[in-house]
């Protein structure tokens, strides 16, 4: 028999609660610090002026990940 399905993780369940503690200061629609704004998906995923903050599938190369794991 199987377990329970595993819980899929989402951004504002699982990933906004750490943004908005760590990151959303200087990163949000109303700073955009770097251009980057970590409070909202699509703009997240649209990065900043350094490029793209995430690599979807490809952690190791994401900005966002490294900058926070660093």
């Amino acid at each position: 028999a199987k377990g329970p399905p595993a819980k899929r993780t989402t951004f504002e369940e699982h990933v906004l609660p750490i943004f908005k503690d760590k990151c959303v200061g200087c990163h949000s629609s109303d700073k955009k610090r770097g251009g980057l704004v970590l409070n909202n998906y699509t703009l997240m995923m649209q990065g900043g002026s350094s490029g793209p903050g995430v690599k979807p599938g490809d952690p190791d190369n994401s900005l966002v990940y490294a900058l926070m794991a660093h």
